[in-house]
């Protein structure tokens, strides 16, 4: 699912173009109960949003928020705190919960509750970073035998998604409706590439020209895969990855750094740049 922001305001194009003046309007979906801060995530259709809020005892614990109310889904068994991530259509909410003993795990959360997704076999250690309207879910997961893989969850099962030859490690961040599936992870020189899969195989995304690393942050429905990857000189930029070609986003003028968090089936994005949140269609903006 794709995580996207909407905004135009200020065109910031090279050449010639125009960015129509719009409205909006920014709604204060406020914290848990006594609580000092709330940071969301992702949004749905429904304007339902998931993130995390702060308890009055200082402990974050994830949120759904809906029809003007913030929820406090809590946390795991034995945990004391939680981040909710991902949220789909239906409102399932996915992220993480501690459960003690210094153990992280997966969730799901439902209207019936918050389930324990687990974890590799052997391993203290899984997180979820979304969940697409069919209920699968993506995250990464550590065993005491692979180390840290992304894993696919489905019909109560925690996949392994592998990594590219001879890799090793990784996280799987974005799943689409098709079950496309992008992250990264770490090939045999030991550089993070962002990985695309398609039933069953992993495909290495490459780099940016002068760059040795990437990472895929979110697909779309219409397979428009964003993220991040290095330009070389201490630098990255945002990229977006479509018909088989990374373009470069580039940078806002007199920046040196970017990167896109969200993508709609339109190809617009949207991420960071310097410290600047920007939309990308065809012109650069800031919003």
């Amino acid at each position: 699912m794709s995580r996207l922001n909407s905004g135009l305001c200020l065109c910031l194009l090279l050449s010639s173009c125009w960015c129509a003046a719009q409205r909006y309007e920014v709604t204060d979906l406020g914290s848990c109960p006594g609580g000092g801060m709330s940071q969301s995530y992702a949004i749905n259709n429904h304007n339902q949003v998931s993130g995390y809020c702060t308890t009055p005892d200082g402990n974050k614990h994830a949120f759904r928020w809906s029809d003007g109310a913030m929820q406090d889904l809590g946390t795991l068994a034995g945990g004391t705190f939680s981040i909710a991530y991902g949220i789909n259509e239906a409102g399932q909410v996915v992220g993480v919960s501690d459960v003690g003993a210094g153990d992280w795990h997966a969730f799901l959360w439902s209207d019936d509750g918050m389930r324990d997704l687990g974890s590799f076999a052997g391993g203290h250690y899984s997180e979820a970073y979304d969940i697409n309207n069919g209920g699968k879910i993506v995250g990464d997961a550590y065993s005491v035998t692979v180390g840290r893989r992304p894993f696919l969850y489905f019909h109560n099962s925690m996949w392994d998604l592998g990594t590219l030859p001879n890799g090793h490690g990784g996280q799987a961040f974005s799943i689409n409706d098709a079950g496309l599936v992008v992250g990264y992870t770490i090939t045999q020189t030991n550089d993070m590439h962002a990985f695309l899969r398609s039933k069953d195989v992993m495909r290495d995304l490459g780099t940016l020209p002068q760059g040795k690393w990437s990472q895929a942050w979110a697909v779309s429905n219409s397979g428009h895969v964003v993220g991040v990857a290095d330009v070389g000189e201490n630098r990255f930029h945002a990229f977006m990855w479509t018909k088989g070609v990374m373009h470069d986003l580039g940078a806002l003028p007199g920046g040196k750094t970017s990167w896109a968090f969200g993508v709609n089936s339109a190809g617009k994005a949207v991420g960071q740049a310097d410290s600047v949140r920007f939309c990308f269609q065809k012109e650069w903006c800031a919003t």
